[in-house]
């Protein structure tokens, strides 16, 4: 009898210190590997829909990269600058999306602060604000500049306008709750402007399992036993294909109100891609016209995707959005956007030329693969 509880108890104890050896292994796997989201660096905003939230750092993992965001004083990624413009300074305020922001990238290495440090190297005193955020577009970059970017008093007003922007503007416009020329006029702080929705959260498939287990047992299990959680989670993938799919975008080909990438499909309808092409050119040309007033400088940069420059580039993303490996998209876009803007006396910098010499014979890619579809910056 007592042999018998003995080698119960060890069998027990065996058990026990296997569960506790799969747990820590399973924890380690998934801090090499499991994505970290920077949402708490992120907030919604009563005008400009989302913002960066002030005085914030945090960190943003994928399989692509693992950076520190640290977000300033002013709600701005970078550096901490005076609202006060510094004597005898050359200010350049950047708008855009998250190519500006510098998604994925270290803060020492977005473009706006590799400027700052190249312009200021031979002792000028040059300041280049960061203002991009993830997922603007020009309406809200004229928001922001309107109602707070004017006050950085900048010399220069650099809007980044990636291909992303066509679909954004019609996506923002959508959301709006008022009347779009209301954005003109100054909104009272308790009006709400935007459509209310869930941000900087992924959508998680409901699926129920193991029903007999009672659900506070499951959720204690979900909180505390990640090997629990991981093991639950491959189940529910092998059994519900259809719920957990790799490609979790839902979109119709060439469909403006689903399809980021409108604006490159062959199927896309005539009036479709002008509405496109004129809804972007509004608030470029309400921006150019704000700084008209103001006596600034404006200048409109227009940042190409990877599949417009070479055949390589964001490789993995194509296979989500559904384009060719080995083939360059068109370029129509650019080119119409870039002679309206020519037209409205607006200086525009197209960097596709320059995008596909710098790619010209060499294997190093510029854009990241997977369908995050970002720039290196």
């Amino acid at each position: 009898m007592h042999r018998i509880t003995y080698r119960f108890c060890v069998g027990l104890l065996g058990i026990f210190l296997t569960l506790v050896v799969i747990e820590i292994i399973v924890r380690f796997y998934l801090a090499q590997t499991q994505p970290i989201s920077d949402k708490d660096c992120r907030q919604k905003d009563v005008l400009l829909h989302h913002s960066l939230t002030p005085n914030t750092s945090c960190r943003s993992k994928t399989s692509e990269w693992d950076i520190e965001m640290k977000v300033n004083s002013l709600g701005i990624r970078g550096n901490e600058y005076s609202l006060k413009k510094p004597a005898r300074t050359f200010r350049i305020l950047m708008l855009g999306d998250s190519f500006v922001e510098g998604y994925g990238v270290p803060a020492g290495d977005t473009f706006s602060t590799i400027l700052e440090r190249k312009l200021g190297s031979d002792g000028k005193k040059i300041e280049v604000i960061n203002a991009g955020v993830t997922g603007y577009s020009p309406i809200l970059e004229y928001l922001y500049l309107k109602n707070y970017g004017l006050e950085f008093s900048p010399d220069l007003v650099v809007m980044n306008f990636s291909m992303t922007d066509f679909y954004d503007e019609i996506a923002f416009k959508n959301k709006l709750l008022i009347p779009e020329d209301k954005l003109e006029g100054k909104l009272p702080i308790n009006v709400q402007i935007w459509k209310k929705e869930k941000l900087f959260q992924e959508e998680i498939p409901i699926t129920t399992w193991i029903p007999f287990i009672p659900t506070e047992v499951k959720w204690w299990l979900h909180r505390n036993l990640r090997s629990y959680d991981f093991f639950i989670l491959q189940l529910k993938k092998k059994f519900n294909p259809d719920v957990y799919k790799d490609n979790i975008v839902k979109f119709t080909r060439g469909d403006i109100y689903t399809d980021q990438f409108a604006i490159f499909r062959n199927n896309i309808k005539v009036n479709d891609y002008q509405l496109l092409l004129e809804n972007a050119q509004k608030y470029i040309f309400k921006t150019k016209e704000l700084l008209d007033k103001e006596k600034l400088d404006f200048l409109l940069v227009i940042i190409p995707y990877g599949h417009q420059i070479n055949g390589q580039e964001w490789g993995e993303g194509r296979k989500l959005w559904e384009f060719r490996k080995g083939e360059v998209y068109s370029d129509k876009s650019i080119s119409d956007l870039y002679s309206a803007c020519q037209k409205n006396n607006i200086t525009t910098f197209d960097l596709l030329p320059i995008f596909k010499k710098a790619t010209n014979n060499t294997s190093v890619n510029y854009y990241y693969p997977y369908p995050n579809f970002r720039s290196r910056g």
